[in-house]
């Protein structure tokens, strides 16, 4: 699902299972789980280029150059909007969102 953050849209997801990552995120990190499915997310030298962990329930947003940053779920949201012009990711979202709080 695409966000917006003022004046950028970036690419962002919120760590959970495997299957549910976009393919951005699989190709980066899909062998680099560790138990409890926290990740290792390198940031750009711009920042330190330090390595954050992500830990399921945060978020990790992919900026246009490739620049990737960790968030907890607090900061993305107050960070980032829905960017609501892709209509179809944040539909298949809600909906992935309301069938699973019906499982629970």
């Amino acid at each position: 699902m695409k966000y917006r953050r003022k004046p950028e849209i970036v690419d962002a997801f919120k760590l959970g299972k495997i299957g549910d990552w976009p393919e951005w995120a699989q190709e980066s990190f899909g062998k680099q789980v560790f138990p409890g499915g926290a990740v290792l997310v390198r940031t750009p030298l711009c920042s330190g280029g330090d390595v954050e962990v992500a830990r399921p329930g945060d978020y990790i947003v992919r900026h246009e150059n490739g620049d990737m940053f960790t968030y907890t779920a607090e900061s993305f949201v107050a960070t980032y909007d829905p960017d609501l012009s892709d209509t179809r990711d944040f539909a298949r979202s809600t909906l992935r969102r309301l069938l699973n709080h019906k499982e629970t």
